[in-house]
């Protein structure tokens, strides 16, 4: 039946505590009446039905996963918001560090916060839970172009274990890496201007309109005094 050596497995006497694959594990049926404790104080059932014996099998209690959520990108002076993930039995609480490691962006340059522990509450569930932590981010003068640091998880509490991804990268877009506009428009109505000689003065098209009208007049007058001339010698 597989069961283990006697030996003091807890409880006023010595038991033997059946192994992997016993089957004396789940072994009782629905119907039969049991003590709701072992001889330890163990809760049963551990499984879906109770063990046959004075000591029942405990199951195997599996750690917390926790995770870091995804890359972000951020401008310059936001803060990087990280979140860390945990999903499993999530009944106590547990904790966390998520350290950054310099990339092009350097810590005190580019952003000011090195490290920090998140923690996460006991919960009834295991349903996925989750908590976050600001990397505040630096605006810096000029044009210095995108930089990145990474953030990693470490120093996982009791009852939890580090998952994939443990580590994101975090990207600080530069303020002043703007696309560049269009070009100012040029005068969209220009006054054309009349082509002009070594000595001459340029004009514009309205004024050259103007002394061509002017000299047409002036001649129009002098040709109209000169005929009165003439007329007044021929009466003579």
């Amino acid at each position: 039946m597989n069961l283990g050596a006697l030996a003091a497995n807890g409880g006023p006497t010595k038991t033997m505590l059946p192994g992997d694959g016993s089957k004396l594990i789940d072994a009782i049926d629905t119907v039969t009446v049991y003590e709701a404790l072992d001889q330890r104080g163990v809760s049963r059932p551990q499984g879906p039905r109770a063990d046959i014996g004075a000591v029942e099998v405990e199951a195997p209690v599996e750690n917390d996963v926790v995770t870091l959520d995804k890359n972000i990108t951020v401008t310059e002076a936001e803060d990087a918001i990280i979140t860390a993930l945990r999903t499993g039995q999530a009944v106590g609480a547990a904790s966390v560090t998520l350290t950054a490691v310099d990339g092009t962006a350097v810590f005190e340059t580019d952003y000011s916060l090195q490290s920090g522990t998140v923690e996460f509450p006991a919960a009834a569930d295991a349903a996925a839970q989750q908590t976050t932590l600001a990397f505040p981010t630096v605006a810096r003068a000029g044009k210095q172009g995108d930089r990145i640091f990474t953030v990693t998880l470490s120093v996982p509490s009791e009852g939890a274990e580090l998952g994939e991804p443990q580590t994101v990268t975090v990207t600080i877009v530069d303020k002043g890496e703007q696309a560049p506009g269009p070009d100012p428009d040029p005068d969209p109505d220009p006054t054309p201007t009349a082509p002009a000689g070594d000595n001459d003065l340029s004009v514009t098209g309205g004024e050259l309109n103007g002394w061509l009208i002017g000299g047409t007049l002036l001649t129009v007058l002098l040709g109209a005094a000169l005929l009165t001339r003439q007329w007044i010698a021929a009466r003579r």
